[in-house]
């Protein structure tokens, strides 16, 4: 369902200086065609900086103009160029009456009589062609010349070739031709828009060439329970993006880096993170489990272990799993020290505490 006059991130639009896009295009769960932003799902579209216009996906907006999401045009009149024409009589010229219904000339044996009355509906009889090298050909040949055409009266089309209606607009935008269907949104882009901004934009679309390219590419997808943009409990954009790469069979993939990694940047236990199978299968129904936890680390930090992991595995070339612990130590030694001065003031501050325990038992 599409709500006009709505708005989706204000706020971030306004943190981030632009003017916020209206309207909205959401799942409406219980038909009120009202957006209940607690209850329903809204779907994503993106803007081009600077602009307020909205780019969904090319398959979302084909979807939507399929099931006419924006309304059906009203059933138009049946044009009387398709009505059917009577026969023509025997004997006589057949003419269209601008109503659309057939009119018949007088024979052709009364040409006088046709000449007194002519119908007021007939097509206008073009002149006969002046003879060869005449005044009236040659002006008539002036004038084709003049304006480019055949035909000399200003009411006739040119029929000069015309310059190619698939006419190549600026990057990320359709030719200027395409048609706006009946009620689609005037700052929701078109699908030829769509495609042709999205074309440059969805990584996903070079997924097969770059496994062909680089065969020995190990691949790490992030992906936690809460993500910044889709809200949909089964995280399809993660399942879709993990088994497109799996489809493709890089070298190594995983969803999410190896816990040990984690829990070695951040100084946490291993077991608080998850801890994905290599190269294994993602259910979007059961994905939930495989996400990354909220709340303990930020996304920067994730990060950092994705990337240590992986230059890890390259460098050592070891893809086995699990490992019992990093592959490489890269703490400097100031670290190292540091490290080694906090846990000895955690067991100092533990003896400290059980102490203190064991006199108020006793």
């Amino acid at each position: 369902t599409w709500e006009p006059g709505i708005y989706k991130n204000r706020a971030e639009s306004t943190k981030l200086a632009r003017k916020p896009a209206s309207g909205l295009l959401f799942f409406d769960e219980n038909g009120n065609r009202t957006w209940e932003e607690s209850q329903e799902f809204a779907i994503s579209y993106t803007c081009a900086p600077g602009g307020t216009k909205q780019y969904y996906a090319p398959e979302v907006l084909k979807a939507a103009k399929r099931l006419k999401i924006f309304g059906e045009a009203p059933p138009e009149e049946e044009e009387t160029s398709k009505t059917k024409p009577e026969p023509a009589k025997k004997g006589g010229l057949f003419h269209k009456a601008k109503g659309g219904a057939p009119a018949t000339a007088a024979p052709a044996s009364a040409p006088a009589k046709a000449a007194a009355s002519p119908s007021p509906s007939a097509r206008a009889v073009a002149p006969a062609a002046p003879p060869a090298g005449s005044p009236r050909a040659a002006a008539g040949s002036a004038a084709a010349r003049k304006t480019g055409a055949g035909a000399t009266s200003s009411n006739r089309r040119s029929s000069t070739p015309a310059k190619s209606a698939r006419a190549k607009g600026k990057k990320g935008e359709a030719p200027p031709e395409e048609e706006r269907p009946y009620g689609w949104p005037e700052q929701m882009a078109l699908i030829e828009e769509s495609e042709a901004f999205f074309q440059e934009r969805d990584g996903s679309l070079y997924i097969k060439q770059i496994s062909l390219q680089y065969p020995d590419l190990l691949v790490t997808i992030f992906g936690s329970r809460l993500d910044h943009d889709q809200r949909q409990p089964d995280h399809p954009h993660i399942a879709l993006n993990y088994n497109l790469w799996l489809a493709n069979k890089p070298r190594w993939l995983r969803l999410n880096p190896d816990p040990r990694y984690i829990g070695y940047i951040c100084d946490m236990n291993y077991l608080n993170f998850v801890n994905n199978e290599p190269n294994g299968s993602v259910d979007s129904s059961a994905i939930e489990a495989q996400l990354e936890p909220e709340g303990l680390i930020s996304d920067q930090v994730y990060m950092q272990a994705v990337i240590a992991e992986l230059a890890d595995r390259a460098r050592t070339e070891n893809l086995k799993h699990p490992l019992p612990g990093v592959l490489v130590d890269y703490l400097n030694e100031a670290v190292k020290e540091y490290k080694k001065d906090q846990a000895a003031k955690r067991a100092q501050s533990q003896g400290a505490q059980q102490a203190n325990q064991k006199k108020a038992d006793k």
